[in-house]
């Protein structure tokens, strides 16, 4: 689950790629190491920091964008 190497599913995956719940960026980074544009999202800043930093220092930044995003509903939504 954890690790710098890409998972299992994104070893796998063709296409434009949406990474939901991008953590750290090790599968937004395999991805755009291929030649797919990423858009990351995830609820820590720190971790899309991470996945910004490093894309950076290996040139793919123009190929990666990052949006901080927490789906946890709020104490007081009311589910639907």
């Amino acid at each position: 689950m954890y690790g710098d190497e890409p998972s299992e599913p994104a070893r796998h995956a063709a296409g434009t790629v949406l990474d939901l719940g991008a953590g750290h960026g090790r599968d937004s980074l395999h991805f755009t190491r291929r030649g797919f544009a990423v858009h990351a999202v995830d609820s820590s800043r720190d971790g899309l920091a991470r996945l910004r930093a490093q894309a950076d220092r290996e040139g793919l930044s123009d190929r990666i964008t990052a949006t901080v995003h927490d789906p946890t509903p709020l104490p007081d939504a009311k589910p639907r």
